[in-house]
């Protein structure tokens, strides 16, 4: 090396030591990121789900989670779905397989058997997951160490079936469920087998639940198998505030904390966008989660 070329590398060198710290770690080449697949529920499509799967398709995703709701159609006929799935471009990553009640032992073997068909259903589409919600009603005014064991046994019990079909059980948290609040989710999650079940982290419901999402991410991420991603709002009806979900940056998630958490642990997943339905009147499932798709491109700079 000359001297004209050591001392340009020595310059470089010190004005790359200059820089604060912060400006260093916010480098493009240093930061995490996740390895996301992008999909969209069809709930927004409220059983519509013909149009539901153009649409989502028409909207660029490569994944659409269908509900229960469509085994009156293709339960008996999976490879029907699957082509149709097919001529659009799409996955079923996963499956909303509805609500695991379980207030009494037989009708924990009822809801197992249940879910357990509807896994043969997952694997028959070539899905990977099955999603429940539950809806245990607590025994007394408050859940009680019995209500978190027969829910997490029957959440087990129902794991191992599904593992035995090939697909993964992934519970969902929700609002109004026994676990809705974080303290309770993670009191029921102490007692599930995380070899068999699994978490679908629901952003929007944990935040309305009390939590804080961005911790449960911290948290929870070794057990974390995909995300809803989903924004919320308190809306003030007959004088009493209440919530809805809305499009994407239309609420009070905050969705950059969020994928800068889901960078940070290098998730490589399915996120899947959801709206419950369309928050304005005459607005269609297609403009609504177009908002959504649009938020995260254009002020998250994320790609499909």
């Amino acid at each position: 090396m000359n001297r004209r070329d050591f001392l340009q590398h020595m310059t470089a060198a010190g004005a790359l030591a200059s820089l604060p710290l912060p400006s260093l770690l916010a480098a493009p080449a240093l930061r995490k990121r996740a390895k996301l697949q992008w999909g969209c529920a069809a709930i927004t499509w409220q059983g519509h789900d013909h149009t539901a799967i153009e649409e989502v398709a028409q909207l660029g995703y490569r994944g659409i989670q269908l509900r229960a709701n469509v085994i009156d159609e293709f339960g008996t006929q999976p490879q029907t779905l699957r082509d149709l799935l097919a001529q659009h471009h799409l996955q079923m990553p996963v499956f909303s397989s509805g609500t695991v009640r379980c207030e009494s032992l037989a009708g924990a073997q009822q809801e197992i058997a249940l879910h357990t068909e509807h896994a043969r259903f997952v694997k028959q589409m070539g899905g990977q997951y099955l999603q429940v919600v539950e809806f245990m009603k607590p025994s007394g005014d408050r859940p009680t160490d019995d209500d978190f064991r027969l829910l997490s046994d029957t959440l087990n019990t129902l794991g191992k079936r599904c593992a035995d079909e090939g697909v993964t059980l992934v519970l969902h948290n929700h609002m109004g469920s026994l676990a809705e609040a974080p303290e309770n989710f993670d009191r029921l999650w102490s007692r599930c087998d995380a070899s068999v079940v699994k978490i679908l982290l629901d952003v929007a419901h944990y935040q309305q639940g009390g939590g804080d999402p961005v911790e449960a991410i911290a948290k929870y991420a070794p057990h974390i198998a995909l995300f809803h991603i989903k924004d919320v709002r308190p809306v003030l009806k007959e004088g009493q505030y209440t919530y809805e979900f809305v499009e994407l940056g239309q609420g009070q998630v905050d969705l950059p904390a969020v994928f800068e958490a889901i960078d940070e642990f290098e998730f490589n997943g399915w996120a899947i966008v959801e709206l419950d339905r369309v928050p304005q009147p005459n607005q269609t499932p297609y403009a609504a989660q177009l908002i959504s798709k649009t938020y995260l491109q254009k002020t998250l700079k994320r790609k499909f």
